[in-house]
Formats: C-alpha cells, sequence, structure tokens
C-alpha cells in the first residue's frame, strides 16, 4: 500500500503551500513532523493536512492513514511538488519505521510510535519498551530524519529521555511506598476509632448501670427513712403510754 493511494496531494507552485486530504472516507493523524506548527498531532484525526514552506528543506511527517503508517519526506529546495506520494522514504545509513503496540491500560486500543535504528540500537517514542531506548518527543524523530539532528545529539536526548524516565519511577515508587504508608496509618486510625467507638458504648452502658443504681440507692434511702420515721413515732408513742398509765391507775386507786 503506497500514500497515493490513501492520500491526495494539492499543490500550489505561487505559494508553496502543498495540502495532504484523505481520499474517500479515511482519515489520518500525524505522529509528529519536522514542520514547525504543524497543526493537530497524536490521536486526533484529521481530513486535511497544510504544509506550510516558511521553513524551506528537507522535513518529515509521521502519518498513519486508517491503518496504514508512511513516513513522507518533504523537500522544499524542488521546484515542483515538494511531496512524493509515490516513492517510500528511506534514510541515508538509517533505518526507521513507525510500530504498533497494543495499550497496556486498554487491550482494545493501539498506540503508534515512531521508531528508528543507530547502529545496534533502535529508539522509541514509546517508553518501557523491552530492548529499545526512548525519547519522548516525535517531532525530535522527524526532525533527526530529516537531517536536521545529529547522532549526538539524537543519543544525548535519549539519554535524558531515559534519566527523567527513571526518576519518574523513583518518584513513583516513592509516591506508591507513601500510599501504602498512608494505607497503613488509615487502617490504625479506623481500628482506633472502632476502639473508642466500643468504649464510648461501654461507657455509656456503664453510666446509665449508675444512673439506673443510683435511683435505686435513693428509693432505698427513701424507704429506710420513712421506716425509720414511722418506727420512731411508734417508740414515742410507746413510751408515751407506758408513762401515762401508771398515773392513771394512781389516780384511780386515791379516788378509792
Amino acid at each position: 500500500m503506497r500514500a497515493s493511494d490513501l492520500l491526495a496531494l494539492t499543490f500550489d507552485p505561487d505559494s508553496g503551500v502543498a495540502v495532504l486530504e484523505a481520499k474517500g472516507e479515511y482519515r489520518f493523524c500525524i505522529l509528529g513532523s519536522g514542520i514547525p506548527k504543524s497543526g493537530a498531532k497524536g490521536e486526533v484525526t484529521i481530513q486535511s493536512f497544510t504544509v506550510d514552506p516558511n521553513s524551506l528543506g528537507k522535513k518529515v511527517i509521521a502519518v498513519v492513514v486508517g491503518n496504514f503508517p508512511f513516513l513522507i519526506p518533504v523537500d522544499y529546495k524542488k521546484e515542483n511538488r515538494p511531496i512524493n506520494l509515490n516513492e517510500p522514504w528511506i534514510g541515508v545509513n538509517r533505518s526507521a519505521w513507525i510500530e504498533k503496540y497494543v495499550d497496556k491500560s486498554n487491550p482494545h486500543k493501539y498506540i503508534w510510535t515512531i521508531e528508528v535504528k543507530v547502529g545496534d540500537e533502535t529508539f522509541t517514542t514509546m517508553p518501557n519498551i523491552p530492548g529499545k531506548r526512548y525519547i519522548p518527543d516525535p517531532d525530535f524523530f522527524c526532525r533527526f530524519l530529516a537531517g536536521k539532528v545529529n547522532v549526538t545529539e539524537f543519543i544525548a536526548a535519549a539519554e535524558k529521555a531515559e534519566e527523567e524516565l527513571s526518576e519518574i519511577e523513583k518518584l513513583r515508587e516513592e509516591l506508591q511506598e507513601a500510599t501504602e504508608e498512608c494505607s497503613i496509618a488509615w487502617q490504625e486510625l479506623d481500628a482506633i476509632r472502632k476502639e473508642f467507638e466500643e468504649t464510648k458504648k461501654t461507657l455509656e452502658n456503664t453510666q446509665k448501670k449508675l444512673r439506673k443504681k443510683s435511683q435505686q440507692a435513693q428509693e432505698i434511702r427513701t424507704s429506710i427513712y420513712y421506716y425509720f420515721n414511722n418506727s420512731l413515732c411508734s417508740w414515742f408513742r410507746w413510751i408515751f403510754r407506758r408513762a401515762l398509765i401508771p398515773a392513771e391507775i394512781e389516780k384511780a386507786c386515791d379516788k378509792i
């Protein structure tokens, strides 16, 4: 499958503006390019793409049309039609292609990446691919393929990206440890909260029992007080009767 089977090119020689347009019902996305401010990139699907000739020289556009990837060269040094959709792009002493990977977060989704082989090493725009070195910027890949970035700069960019990725991984591990510690702390706090609720409930039950005992004690005190008062009054009445009866008998004897 050639790019010309899926894309049409319109070129205005007076302005130098070239427009790539998808044929039929196809849509395409621009993974990267060596063209400044070149518009929508990534997973955004578009119908057409305008190549502005403000910056002359060689460029490379990484594009996926439907399910077909292409690396399209742009060369404004030529007098006519700076884009040839019939020619496959092959870099000098370099091998480049667009690879498709399954998205780990969504098995039904694919991620397209630009990959380049330099010497014995393969470089990719997707991180954590075994045996491949990582550079995150797809535009940087396209500038490298167009000869705007040399090998030393390209490898240095990979080293920097890998250091940043390692630092990010370290921070992710620290975050994971902190998250686990927080989870343990929350579990301990939850256990303390449950213990507090149980203690509170026990205290409330104890207070209820104490109030009930206090009420019972008050009733007993009242009963004792009432009984004591009644008993004291009865005793006084008995003493009074004992004192009064002999006097009445003596009075009776005197009358006799």
